[in-house]
């Protein structure tokens, strides 16, 4: 629903979908597969075209007018997400926006120190389970200090680009067990290491809306680790 939805608005809001590309494909594609869109027709009528991205796409069904869907479908998210059945399915979200996060901002750092972007990926995919005691913010504090030892070790050893991959992933880890035991220590304040966005950047929609809908705090996002303590949903 909240993938619908944040597809509904692209076509009216200058943002990204979500905030990693591979993480807007799956969800449009998760849309494509269970028979709401067609994303093949780039022309004709019913076409709906998001103004911040290409994509492109059709209702394969009758939704009726933006005007009256948008207001159905935020009614609907609204009641999913105050259900406690939600919770897991959020922290799922949270997790996915926060790992396609890491990946956009270390594409970005490692094209500008000379790294193939495509390595962001198997990048954050190997930190799994290193860091997962770590907020978001800290994360990405982690990714730049890795990325600033993976350029100096490009650099010695001839452009080897595995060789600084292998040697950024170890400082890394190196660093993040360094945190986890100052924070076991209690020797950690929370926004100590902590790495924010710039003002200027571009929330997109999704987070937006995984934000309205699931945290009491923007803040939380990038300062708590995703735990169903931290979703704000409503019993009874």
């Amino acid at each position: 629903m909240a993938a619908w939805y944040a597809l509904e608005q692209s076509a009216s809001v200058q943002a990204p979908f979500s905030t990693g590309l591979l993480l807007t494909q799956a969800l449009v594609h998760s849309l494509v597969d269970v028979g709401l869109i067609d994303i093949e027709a780039a022309n004709g009528s019913g076409i709906r075209r998001a103004l911040y991205e290409p994509l492109v796409w059709r209702y394969r069904v009758d939704v009726g007018t933006p005007t009256r869907l948008r207001p159905t479908l935020q009614r609907s998210l609204a009641a999913l997400s105050a259900r406690m059945a939600a919770k897991p399915a959020q922290r799922e979200l949270w997790e996915g926006l926060a790992d396609a996060e890491l990946e956009t901002y270390l594409a970005h750092l490692l094209r500008r120190h000379a790294f193939d972007p495509a390595r962001a990926g198997e990048i954050v995919q190997a930190m799994h389970g290193e860091w997962d005691d770590h907020c978001l913010a800290r994360r990405r504090y982690l990714v730049w200090t890795g990325t600033r030892g993976g350029a100096a070790a490009l650099v010695r050893s001839n452009l080897d680009q595995d060789l600084a991959q292998k040697f950024m992933i170890e400082e890394m880890r190196r660093r993040s067990r360094w945190l986890s035991a100052k924070q076991v220590a209690q020797e950690l304040p929370p926004t100590d290491y902590c790495f924010m966005p710039e003002s200027h950047w571009k929330r997109p929609i999704l987070l937006d809306l995984f934000i309205a809908t699931a945290l009491d705090n923007p803040r939380t996002y990038w300062t708590a680790v995703p735990d169903e303590r931290w979703l704000n949903v409503q019993t009874g």
